[in-house]
């Protein structure tokens, strides 16, 4: 509500295994006009330890449930 009420916009990094877990909060976002960015999907606390393979699985993993999104306008590939 505060963002609305300033007429603000922002940018929310989501996690997307939260994604997955709470769509109806990815549609608000995108419907409110804010900009999503990928916070990869599992957001690990080994992810410092990810091969650089794994670490783009879980970036494309998270762009493609961004994807899905009703509102979503596209994404840029890591």
């Amino acid at each position: 509500k505060l963002l609305k009420t300033h007429s603000a916009k922002a940018t929310f990094f989501l996690i997307g295994k939260h994604i997955e877990e709470n769509p109806n909060v990815v549609a608000s976002i995108l419907k409110e006009g804010h900009t999503i960015g990928n916070h990869t999907y599992s957001h690990s606390t080994t992810f410092g330890f990810f091969s650089k393979t794994r670490v783009r699985k879980e970036l494309k993993k998270t762009n493609a449930l961004l994807r899905e999104q009703p509102q979503s306008v596209g994404t840029k590939e890591a």
